[in-house]
């Protein structure tokens, strides 16, 4: 394997007693897509928490290209290339579908309070180049044409395109996709699955979250299997498919010997 962009290595995170992510380690490569499935409960979420930054990891260790950001919270990974989607949408509905995405680019903008306040000449240049930008993404996810419609009257998956535009606006080294099909439907999840690819294809790592096995098993290059908390299979889609443990697991198979 070449040098990891994100690798992970003994991760836990508990919550009192319960043991969400128990020991969890792994790595991903970067141009992979790689998937992260288990049941409900499996510590999924929480993961994709923890690697994010918006929680601490009660022990272990990650590292992204090859830096130690364990503790780093989420604003500040977020600047160092760590962006994500969510499985219940958030955008900011009482804005423009344009506005939406120019705020994911003003972290890489130098315009301050009182920049801002006097509007230097430099800096309307800068803003209108935030906005050549940020329609840049709009186009690439085929939303150009609503670029001035509230966001909250998008229809869903508009507005979850719309979540990925503001996400790659942010020029990400990797993408955390928590369940980027839910709520869609049979024609809308083989859309979603052909626009991660696209997103890969632009130099983009992904890391997903789903539970739509065909998805998975159709974009993935490595999938990894949480249930209770611990990792019980990592490989190839083919390997996973083949797994006992896993099969087990996914058809309720629990019992002692199984």
């Amino acid at each position: 394997m070449a040098d990891p962009i994100l690798e992970l290595k003994d991760v836990c995170r508990f919550f009192g007693g319960v043991r969400a992510v128990d020991g969890v380690s792994f790595c991903v490569s970067k141009g992979q897509i790689k998937s992260i499935i288990g049941p409900n409960g499996a510590g999924k979420t929480t993961l994709f928490n923890v690697i994010a930054g918006n929680m601490k990891p009660t022990k272990g260790n990650i590292r992204l290209q090859n830096r130690n950001v364990t503790m780093l919270p989420d604003y500040k990974m977020a600047s160092l290339g760590v962006t994500r989607t969510f499985q219940t949408i958030k955008i900011f509905s009482n804005m423009t579908v344009l506005e939406n995405v120019m705020i994911a680019r003003h972290p890489r903008s130098r315009a301050g309070f009182f920049s801002a306040a006097f509007r230097f000449p430099w800096m309307r240049r800068e803003e209108t180049s935030l906005i050549r930008e940020s329609r840049k993404y709009l186009e690439f996810f085929d939303l150009l044409g609503k670029a001035d419609h509230p966001a909250h009257t998008l229809p869903f998956k508009e507005q979850r395109l719309l979540e990925f535009a503001r996400a790659l606006a942010n020029e990400p080294v990797i993408l955390l996709a928590d369940e980027p099909a839910a709520g869609l439907n049979t024609r809308e999840t083989k859309d979603i699955a052909a626009l991660i690819k696209r997103i890969r294809d632009t130099g983009v790592t992904v890391l997903l979250v789903e539970h739509d096995m065909s998805l998975v098993m159709d974009i993935s290059d490595e999938i990894l299997v949480l249930d209770f908390g611990k990792k019980i299979a990592e490989g190839t889609p083919e390997h996973i498919r083949k797994n006992d443990e896993v099969i087990a697991v996914y058809l309720g198979r629990r019992a002692e010997g199984a």
